[in-house]
């Protein structure tokens, strides 16, 4: 299988999202999957594995460490329109999950999401809108992808409370580590 995973944070940033990756990477090409990455551009950053693509992306350094990308590049969209991929699995509802949603379609492949973050927690770091505008945008945004999305992957049940308190009715909600279990016993 021929898995595109895209993400608006990656190595060498040290937090949950890029753990979780680094996971679902690994067990997939331990059982013989091929996996490619598409993430932003680090400056600090070499990556030594030849299937992780770099978007441009911009270094804001404001509030938060690692840079945002910029989800358009015509390199990395002739690299993508040339590569067959079996399923394209999104890290964000945003940005570069956006991205992801666009190529699924144009490919025709399944979309899925993994849902990592509740986001309206976050949204101090947009501080040019309200608080309570930018917590119901991202949440009605985040919902709205969610649903269009082949599957949905929950990293907790109580991540999935609130989700479906918030309005995503996608059928196909699993937990990670149940991914996780079924990838090393060749079921997906």
């Amino acid at each position: 299988m021929k898995v595109a995973i895209f993400t608006n944070n990656y190595l060498p940033n040290p937090y949950g999202v890029t753990t979780s990756i680094e996971s679902f990477r690994e067990e997939f090409i331990k059982n013989g999957h091929t996996v490619y990455v598409f993430a932003p551009h680090n400056k600090d950053y070499k990556d030594k594995d030849k299937n992780i693509f770099r978007y441009p992306s911009i270094d804001i350094q404001y509030k938060i460490k690692y840079p945002l990308p910029i989800p358009y590049s015509k390199k990395v969209n002739e690299i993508i329109e040339k590569l067959d991929f079996d399923i394209i699995h999104s890290q964000h509802p945003n940005l570069l999950g956006k991205a992801a949603m666009n190529w699924a379609k144009k490919k025709r492949v399944p979309l899925v999401f993994t849902w990592h973050t509740i986001y309206d927690k976050y949204t101090h770091y947009a501080p040019f809108l309200p608080q309570k505008l930018s917590a119901k945008w991202v949440i009605g945004n985040s919902v709205d992808y969610a649903n269009r999305a082949d599957k949905v992957i929950i990293p907790t049940d109580s991540v999935g409370e609130i989700i479906k308190k918030w309005g995503v009715v996608n059928r196909e909600m699993k937990k990670c580590f149940r991914i996780i279990i079924r990838i090393r016993l060749g079921k997906v």
